[in-house]
């Protein structure tokens, strides 16, 4: 029985874990993840993919 409350317990934080997380904000804001298509980081990972 102390098992289920110990899984239940768990099972609710991860869910609301979860729900805070929040997008990235968009291009041009600070903060922002986007990488523009001409970036050479972006013409690397593809170039790895690739070989």
């Amino acid at each position: 029985m102390r098992q289920n409350y110990l899984f239940l317990a768990l099972f609710i934080l991860l869910n609301l874990t979860i729900k805070a997380q929040s997008y990235a904000p968009p291009v041009g804001q600070e903060g922002t993840t986007a990488i523009h298509r001409d970036s050479s980081t972006f013409l690397r990972l593809g170039l790895q993919v690739l070989l």
